[in-house]
């Protein structure tokens, strides 16, 4: 197989996450690299130079949690709903979305910053 053909075949990284309070595990799926220059491009049109980006966590969140077949479980518009779960579980999935993307939390900084 050529390395075209390699790199082509990549998939995108799963995981499953146990979250407290939920009876099964949750299913996350990291994003394409399309998929994460569309988030970054939310990140940056939601900044504010005082107070960041609202719902952060939540805006990566909503995009990485899919069903067992991969299909996104809620969409963008649902946003203000995940934000409003617990920090605490947020915060959890938010870390494992972070490493499926290849998002380190320095990225992130820089995103809200900026």
């Amino acid at each position: 197989m050529s390395i075209r053909e390699q790199l082509l075949a990549l998939k995108i990284p799963t995981a499953t996450v146990k979250v407290a309070g939920i009876d099964g595990l949750v299913s996350l799926c990291g994003l394409s690299a399309s998929g994460r220059d569309l988030w970054e491009q939310y990140v940056y049109s939601e900044r504010d130079v005082k107070k960041g980006v609202k719902n952060i966590r939540a805006s990566l969140v909503v995009r990485c949690i899919t069903d067992e077949a991969g299909v996104r479980l809620f969409s963008d518009a649902e946003m203000d709903q995940v934000g409003s779960m617990p920090a605490s579980v947020i915060d959890k999935l938010y870390e494992h979305c972070q490493r499926l993307t290849g998002l380190g939390a320095k990225d992130a900084e820089e995103l809200e910053k900026n």
